[in-house]
């Protein structure tokens, strides 16, 4: 046994001064001399270490340290510190947190603590808000984008994302202006949200409500998102009443209500897929079904391009009927705005223009495929008074030829039929 290792001994110390350059691959014999390692190959590549920027941040990494991130798909090297975008040295992932802003986003299901995005398993974090309160306190005022990675998010109760709480440095007026001023925006492709995690919320409040009590919004963008729930209130709501201007902003989303309350025979649902609050020049491209309730509700909508799909749903039972105050969409003290495409896919009761709206000056509205009463001036006290209004209405079943295709009546309790013109979109 001595005899064995004292010959492996003689056999490795003359190894140690051949191995102070080392060349793998191909032609081992040549090596440059200057290389301390050198790599050779025509079918091979060198593999770096892949991680996440979560994992990044957990390595006490020494500058020149070289590896590759999944999540932002670049080559990363330490330097002065900080991990930098090879391919732009002066892109940084910070330590100790979990995003990138490789392209001055941040990545919302990073502050996800559990799931992967399917569909049984959405993405949910400890806070309750699927990462959107974590992620905001990210942003700075020249990183103002949240952006939602395609797959499914999990919120948990009534989600209130209060701005002036979530904003990171509002003390700062500098900050402050930056945010409400210059834009934020939540940007994804496809990503959907449910509210409470998909189960039922009765607690009479809005499923997900963004709120910013006192202040004016300009040129934010909620765009590509999808939100679902099964809430006896609006699923999405966007501002609160008077509380929260809406300048100049892009609305461009989904929205989904499940919830069918027991005495819906007799009880008057609040159920809305979704709900805008004081939108001012904005443009809204909506997509929303409701259950119960109204699809979608616009108070107090000004100067704003609407369009889009807004449906509510008939009750089908011993009595089928439609669910009493519910239409396609809710119009409450909208006015002079531009309706260029509203297709009201199954929106039995169609529009209700209520309270002030029907006193204000609209350029058109342009209304196709209604299954029920089209147009309703159902509730409104000013009714009678209404002035420049264009409504087109082809509506009855699509199966119609055009031609003979009728409006449907188009009504008001308290108001003088005679006084409001309807004109079938094929007699312009």
């Amino acid at each position: 046994m001595k005899k064995l290792i004292f010959i492996i001994i003689l056999c490795v110390l003359p190894f140690q001064k051949s191995i102070s350059q080392i060349k793998i691959g191909d032609n081992t014999i040549t090596i440059d001399s200057t290389s301390l390692l050198e790599l050779e190959s025509k079918t091979k590549g060198l593999l770096l270490p892949r991680m996440t920027s979560a994992e990044m941040s957990k390595i006490k990494a020494p500058d020149g340290m070289v590896v590759f991130n999944t999540d932002s798909a670049y080559s990363m090297i330490r330097s002065n510190g900080s991990w930098k975008n090879m391919q732009n040295t002066t892109t940084q992932i910070v330590d100790n947190s979990s995003f990138d802003n490789d392209f001055g986003y941040v990545f919302v299901h990073k502050f996800c603590d559990t799931g992967d995005g399917t569909f049984y398993n959405p993405w949910r974090s400890s806070d309750s808000s699927a990462g959107i309160k974590q992620a905001l306190k990210q942003l700075t005022p020249t990183k103002r984008v949240l952006y939602f990675k395609s797959g499914y998010y999990a919120t948990t109760g009534n989600l209130v994302i209060d701005f002036e709480k979530e904003l990171p440095n509002l003390s700062d007026p500098l900050w402050r202006v930056a945010f409400s001023g210059y834009g934020i925006e939540f940007q994804g492709h496809g990503a959907a949200f449910y509210a409470n995690g998909g189960a039922p919320l009765l607690n009479q409040k809005p499923g997900i409500l963004f709120n910013w009590k006192g202040h004016h919004a300009f040129y934010w963008k909620f765009t590509g998102l999808q939100f679902y729930g099964v809430v006896d209130n609006p699923v999405v709501q966007f501002g609160n009443s008077y509380d929260f201007p809406w300048n100049g902003c892009d609305f461009d989303i989904v929205a989904n209500n499940g919830y069918v309350d027991p005495d819906y025979k007799t009880k008057v649902s609040a159920a809305a897929s979704m709900k805008i609050c004081w939108p001012l020049e904005s443009r809204l491209h909506l997509v929303g079904v409701s259950a119960t309730g109204s699809g979608v509700i616009l108070e107090t909508a000004t100067f704003c391009t609407i369009s889009g799909a807004f449906s509510n749903t008939l009750i089908s039972g011993s009595t089928t009927r439609i669910y009493d105050n519910s239409y396609g969409l809710n119009l409450i003290n909208v006015q002079s705005c531009t309706f260029t495409s509203m297709d009201l896919e199954v929106a039995f009761s169609g529009i209700k223009l209520d309270s002030w709206t029907i006193q204000n000056t609209f350029s058109a509205i342009f209304v196709s495929n209604c299954d029920s009463l089209g147009a309703t001036f159902d509730n409104s006290t000013q009714a009678t008074n209404g002035k420049n209004i264009v409504l087109s209405i082809r509506s009855g079943p699509t199966i119609e030829a055009p031609s003979s295709a009728k409006a449907q009546k188009l009504y008001s309790p308290g108001s003088d039929a005679n006084k409001i013109m309807m004109f079938n979109y094929f007699d312009f």
